[in-house]
């Protein structure tokens, strides 16, 4: 259940200005809300280093990934993905999480 999401564009000033990410769903999705989600390490933020948590347990894809604690806490998925939550509109919040910092 893990899912691969290529090409992420950063806002500014963080760089690199675009990365790939990676997150898993839990059991019971989607009435459970996704949490938690990998990127690479070494994302800067005005030339500074964000220090991510290391990863709780690895994800099965190669290279040093780090994890941020993130979830959405006003989940409310629909079948109608317009009027509710679903996964692309959770990933595209990373970009917030991320410039929020570890």
């Amino acid at each position: 259940h893990w899912f691969y999401v290529r090409g992420l564009a950063l806002p500014a000033p963080l760089t690199p200005s675009v990365i790939d990410v990676v997150f898993s769903v839990t059991a019971g999705h989607p009435i459970s809300k996704p949490y938690g989600f990998y990127m690479p390490e070494g994302i800067e933020k005005n030339g500074a280093t964000l220090n991510f948590q290391k990863p709780p347990n690895a994800p099965p894809f190669e290279g040093a990934w780090c994890f941020k604690s993130w979830d959405a806490p006003h989940w409310n998925p629909k079948a109608d993905v317009l009027s509710g939550d679903n996964l692309w509109g959770w990933v595209r919040s990373f970009r917030q999480a991320i410039s929020e910092g570890p």
